[in-house]
């Protein structure tokens, strides 16, 4: 019960960015998408797009059209040969293997260096963040748990 008391204390100024999300939700969207539009603006997808003349969600409505997996294939196809700066800046290693409602058997999502830390490791910690809050004597660190993950066999990791 000590160690969450003071995990409670570590996790104090995420949960105040957290409850941002809930008390300003467009304008944490808004603002997120200007910074994903900012830091693509000059890969080959976003040249094509007109990234550098985006300066909202309308005019992003207006210049990107909705695509489905396989509008995109193309791209993922390249980055898993080597290729960079196609949809996202940084150099993709991983590809997530995803069976779906695509042609192909699988597909596979570009996960890159950027999206593991903001997405794949923050999740859970605002997870632990969240309950530790709202569960009082919370024995989370302390009894026993069950952690259910999902295969390795699945992901890929090329270059």
């Amino acid at each position: 019960m000590v160690f969450e008391k003071v995990a409670s204390v570590l996790f104090a100024n995420r949960l105040k960015v957290l409850s941002q999300y809930e008390n300003y939700p467009e304008l944490i969207q808004e603002r997120q998408l200007k910074i994903l539009i900012q830091s693509a603006k000059n890969t080959e997808w976003g040249r094509k797009y007109g990234y550098s003349d985006i300066k909202s969600y309308r005019s992003f409505a207006e210049n990107v059209p909705i695509q489905d997996y396989e509008d995109i294939k193309s791209y993922v196809e390249r980055m898993m040969h080597g290729e960079t700066n196609l949809i996202w800046p940084e150099k993709i290693q991983w590809f997530a293997q995803s069976s779906g409602t695509t042609n192909d058997k699988s597909k596979f999502i570009p996960v890159g260096k950027t999206s593991l830390q903001q997405c794949h490791y923050r999740g859970p910690t605002d997870i632990v963040a969240t309950y530790l809050n709202n569960v009082i004597n919370s024995k989370l660190f302390s009894g026993k748990g069950l952690i259910l993950g999902g295969s390795r066999n699945h992901a890929k990791r090329f270059i």
